[in-house]
């Protein structure tokens, strides 16, 4: 089994619409040494229609969880699935820039010399207002 350079984990909690958003700005990266994990937590139904119909358009690993975990929870669960060298959580609120695994890479990549924990600033975007907030 080959190790990704990036583990993609998108946590999702009841937002179908969202999720589908953070998933399609992965798939539209440069970068494509990544393995995504979408983790439906709580079962919603229209999140599990929506990897259903992914699984027909890209590899990915789609993990189910009927009873309601807790945020930290649900992410530990979802880290320990991961195969990558590096894990980057995007929650299913978020979206990533076109290029960002590319740049992510490149700056805290092999040069860093070690794992790490890295954060980066965020851009806020009100799609009601077209507002974005650096």
């Amino acid at each position: 089994m080959d190790t990704p350079f990036f583990s993609i984990l998108i946590p999702t909690m009841g937002r179908p619409r969202l999720v589908q958003d953070a998933v399609a700005s992965v798939i539209h990266q440069d970068w494509k040494d990544y393995e995504i994990i979408l983790s439906n937590n709580g079962a919603n139904e229209e999140v599990r229609v929506f990897a259903d119909s992914l699984k027909k358009k890209i590899d990915f690993r789609y993990i189910e969880i009927e009873s309601v975990l807790d945020m930290d929870e649900h992410w530990e669960m979802l880290s320990e699935t991961a195969r990558g060298k590096y894990q980057i959580v995007l929650t299913d609120r978020s979206v990533l820039k076109r290029g960002a695994l590319a740049r992510i890479a490149g700056i805290h990549g092999e040069a860093t010399g070690g794992d790490k924990i890295v954060s980066w600033p965020w851009d806020l975007f009100d799609e009601k207002t077209g507002w974005l907030q650096r």
